[in-house]
């Protein structure tokens, strides 16, 4: 601003014989008109600047805000991805723990049958024990039916066997008494 007046002053001081006609007045009005146009010029080029800078903060805001909203929206993409990863590794873990608990279901299912089984088999076992002891009584009457059976017949050849015997040495006995007579 010195700058100015003192070039405002030199400006003044050369065209001195032209101003030497004007009255000292008019040359103090035309002084401090050159300085109030210096100091509006000065006031816009402070607005001026201080436009651009406000703009420039503003768009580095926007630009910030924007930035920090792309950041925002790309975190909430990850987190609803490694949600949606979970949610199907659960989705995997519990299928096989259905698909383990209905094995297993029908595993006990199936030895519980099998157990019933044996356990109606024990109960019909027990409740016909006494047709099976029976069976085995008769059985055994019938071992020993055939092994009088067999005593019987071995007797009865015995005896029969013995009377012809007895019989075969009598008649040779009196075969023989009638020879010597």
């Amino acid at each position: 601003m010195r700058k100015a007046l003192l070039l405002a002053g030199g400006l003044l001081l050369a065209a001195t014989p032209v101003l030497a006609q004007q009255s000292l007045t008019d040359q103090i009005n035309a002084v401090d008109a050159v300085q109030q146009q210096q100091q509006q010029a000065e006031q816009a080029a402070r607005q001026a600047e201080a436009q651009r800078a406000a703009q420039a903060a503003e768009a580095e805001r926007q630009a910030n805000a924007r930035e920090r909203e792309a950041a925002r929206k790309a975190a909430a993409r990850a987190h609803a991805a490694a949600l949606a990863a979970r949610q199907k590794k659960e989705a995997v873990a519990e299928a096989d723990k259905k698909r383990d608990q209905s094995y297993e279901d029908k595993l006990r299912e199936l030895n519980l049958e099998r157990q019933q089984l044996q356990l109606d088999a024990a109960k019909a076992h027990v409740a016909r024990e006494n047709e099976f002891i029976d069976q085995e009584l008769k059985a055994k009457a019938a071992q020993t039916d055939v092994v009088k059976s067999e005593a019987d017949v071995n007797r009865n050849l015995s005896s029969g066997a013995k009377d012809y015997l007895e019989k075969t040495g009598d008649a040779e006995v009196k075969s023989q008494e009638g020879l010597f007579k």
